[in-house]
């Protein structure tokens, strides 16, 4: 990690030393988030959710930037949705509202300007950064949503304050002078197994809600081979993910600087 740090620094000093003007960009954004991991085990889309967050850019020339997002939505999926039979019949579910702040460097393919100029006014681009992720996670039992954490389903805690990984690539449109439409979808590795709350074995073990012993650990189809045993597979153990597709407005504030004529370098100032 520090030496990928170290190298976006560079970029991005590299990148402000070779304009004239660095502009300040702000967004709204909306979409539609999804969750992969031990209970979507076919990576499916039939369970997906609402998500918003407003960003802020700092453009540092026609091809890098940084940005840093505050998104926040809810992640969930039900194991019947599964295609793998075992899967479905675990009767497994839960729901997470959760809220983020990521910051990453992005990478226009092309030399993307946002006031109509006579460059190129779309790009691809992609990114790559880090951020941290809070969750409220919840499992639906007897008809109410029932906090997960705090019950420990598989005998361990876990904490719900989780690193991640923000990456992916979208389409960036100038859409009218400083107005820019983008479209982007942005994958979350996490360095978490219990995103979910699924993650190894059943325990076997009876859990209390209100001092009353549940099956909320496992809540199977009684047709499952596989459950009611201790030491008997809950989950895939390995990392959770998600995905936010994302469809947002942003304007730009420009903030011209004055050239250096002695200074030639192929960039045009912005506001040209």
């Amino acid at each position: 990690m520090k030496t990928v740090r170290n190298i976006l620094l560079a970029i991005a000093f590299i990148s402000s030393t070779s304009v004239y003007a660095q502009f300040d960009e702000v967004g709204i954004e909306g979409g539609i988030a999804n969750y992969f991991g031990d209970l979507n085990i076919g990576s499916s889309f039939k369970d997906y959710k609402p998500a918003v967050g407003v960003f802020y850019r700092r453009n540092l020339s026609p091809y890098f930037a940084w940005k840093s997002n505050l998104n926040a939505g809810q992640l969930a999926f039900d194991s019947k949705l599964n295609s793998n039979a075992y899967w479905q019949y675990q009767n497994l579910n839960f729901r997470a509202t959760f809220a983020e702040a990521t910051t990453v460097m992005e990478f226009n393919f092309f030399k993307y300007k946002s006031n109509k100029v006579k460059d190129c006014r779309w790009s691809p681009f992609v990114f790559f950064g880090f951020g941290m992720m809070y969750y409220d996670l919840q499992g639906k039992y007897d008809g109410k949503w029932i906090a997960l954490p705090p019950l420990a389903t598989e005998g361990k805690s876990y904490n719900t304050l989780l690193f991640v990984l923000p990456f992916g690539g979208g389409l960036k449109f100038n859409i009218a002078k400083y107005i820019t439409l983008e479209i982007e979808e942005v994958y979350h590795h996490t360095y978490s197994d219990h995103l979910d709350d699924v993650s190894s074995n059943y325990t076997g073990k009876a859990i209390y809600v209100n001092n009353n012993p549940t099956n909320i650990a496992d809540p199977s189809n009684p047709a499952n081979p596989l459950s009611h045993l201790s030491g008997k597979q809950r989950g895939e153990q390995f990392k959770d993910k998600y995905l936010l597709t994302f469809i947002s407005l942003s304007y730009t504030f420009h903030t011209p600087h004055c050239p250096n004529p002695d200074v030639n370098d192929g960039f045009e100032i912005f506001d040209k």
